[in-house]
């Protein structure tokens, strides 16, 4: 269980199934802005804990398959995105969300292109930053760009 708040500046957030869910049955991920849910213990602790601007820096780093598989275009993608980081800390700057749709490319998780693009876009050392998701890619995305992982369940002190 971890203790909050964390020491680290900046938090990178996988956004399925760490902050929203899918609530189309046997769907992993969302393709319309109708099918997904917001966590409700992600939005409680996160703003109880990490709204202040002037110690965090939140951002979302989501592979997005389903763009390049015709499910859902980048336009939909990407304003899904903004509207969940709207919705969980008020916010959605766009600097700070970044998503990859294509299936190949060193910004797909577990590649580390989309953590190592917001540490520089926020001018973040590695030692201040982590990266909290749900899957083994996650974590693979954190260990090859050098951060700190935690799970969404660790970091969100669920019952695993």
């Amino acid at each position: 269980m971890t203790d909050h708040p964390v020491p680290h500046r900046l938090i990178i957030f996988d956004a399925d199934w760490t902050l929203r869910r899918c609530t189309v049955d046997k769907q992993p991920c969302p393709n319309a802005p109708d099918e997904y849910e917001i966590i409700d213990h992600a939005r409680v602790l996160i703003r109880e804990h990490y709204l202040d601007a002037k110690k965090y820096k939140l951002a979302i780093a989501s592979n997005q398959g389903g763009v390049e598989y015709g499910f859902v275009t980048m336009d939909v993608a990407r304003k899904m995105l903004q509207q969940l980081a709207l919705d969980i800390w008020g916010y959605a700057p766009v600097e700070l969300i970044k998503m990859c749709p294509h299936m190949d490319c060193m910004n797909r998780k577990p590649k580390p292109g989309m953590l190592d693009d917001l540490m520089y876009d926020t001018a973040t050392e590695k030692n201040d930053t982590l990266f909290i998701g749900d899957l083994g890619s996650d974590k693979e995305a954190a260990e090859a760009a050098g951060v700190q992982f935690m799970t969404s369940q660790e970091f969100f002190n669920l019952p695993f």
